[in-house]
């Protein structure tokens, strides 16, 4: 394995964690039952949190002081982006807390779930494709 590997996995399960959410996200659903939206919003925002302090001690930690400029910054780049990802994510969650606020007010937490889970996803993309494909190089 790959020594971001284990990273990737982590991934995979968050892309997938916010894949199954959005399957959710429709109005009369959430507006009759938001408990199993609420449950994988706060699965997803306790995987977030760990995979980011993972990352940041493992990971990050290193590029930051690596030798090379390119590894530094897009280190660099990308940790001042993930971090304000996770901060959001826990917003986000912090503003939906049960299912009960979720079903008074289904329709903004779909449209502010829909563009945070979109975000995210792009986020590790792009994290994949960019800083971990330059750490596999090593």
């Amino acid at each position: 394995m790959s020594e971001t590997g284990f990273f990737r996995d982590q991934h995979d399960d968050l892309q997938a964690l916010a894949s199954t959410m959005l399957a959710h996200l429709h109005v009369d659903e959430l507006s009759k039952d938001a408990s199993k939206v609420n449950r994988l919003l706060t699965e997803l925002a306790s995987q977030l949190k760990v995979h980011l302090i993972m990352e940041d001690h493992t990971l990050y930690s290193k590029l930051l002081e690596h030798r090379d400029e390119r590894i530094r910054s897009t280190a660099s780049r990308l940790y001042v982006e993930m971090d304000s990802l996770g901060k959001a994510v826990a917003a986000h969650k912090k503003q939906w807390p049960n299912a009960l606020q979720i079903q008074k007010h289904p329709a903004e937490f779909i449209a502010q779930t829909r563009a945070m889970m979109d975000l995210l996803i792009k986020r590790i993309d792009m994290e994949n494709s960019e800083l971990y494909k330059l750490v596999d190089e090593l």
